[in-house]
């Protein structure tokens, strides 16, 4: 979500960083809804992650007199997840990403060889099930706090890239 000046990408308090992360966040939302090249066009994937994140977001969209125009919630089983994340194989050649359960025969004749194909070292399933967890224990309750909006819409996030693009273009009227 953002660069810190010390190279620290993306770190929630959970990790840490707390009041140093919310300022650098609400300063990097403030300077986006100010900016009228971006406003009414922000997408946050990913955030917030929580609920007090939610919240703040809130406060801040308010100060700005915006709103969140959709809420897009992609389900997805468990089961799938951590096939798509222990499943994961990234070219070091031309930076494709395939999956060894889902992309057998695209694996087995990719152009840059299968010795090129790479698994990330955190994608092993204690990481996989420490990431679900997290998201259960603290990303879910958001998902609830704006599932109660008539702006928030649940696509099954199990079907293929493309379907899932269309429903979303769909909504987002794009």
């Amino acid at each position: 979500f953002f660069q810190a000046e010390d190279g620290i990408r993306d770190r929630s308090p959970s990790r840490g960083l707390g009041d140093v992360y919310k300022r650098q966040v609400n300063t990097l939302l403030r300077q986006s809804l100010i900016n009228l090249k971006y406003r009414d066009r922000i997408i946050f994937d990913g955030y917030p992650r929580n609920v007090d994140e939610a919240n703040n977001l809130e406060v801040i969209l308010k100060e700005f007199n915006q709103t969140i125009g959709h809420t897009i919630f992609l389900n997805v089983s468990r089961d799938i997840i951590e096939k798509r994340i222990m499943g994961r194989m990234t070219c070091e050649k031309c930076n494709m990403t395939l999956n060894e359960y889902f992309n057998k025969e695209q694996i087995e004749l990719h152009p840059c060889g299968v010795e090129h194909l790479k698994k990330r070292k955190d994608d092993n399933l204690d990481i996989v099930i420490s990431r679900y967890d997290t998201y259960m224990s603290s990303t879910k309750p958001v998902l609830d706090f704006y599932s109660k909006n008539s702006n928030f819409t649940e696509i099954d996030g199990a079907g293929e890239i493309d379907q899932i693009t269309n429903k979303i273009n769909e909504i987002l009227k794009v």
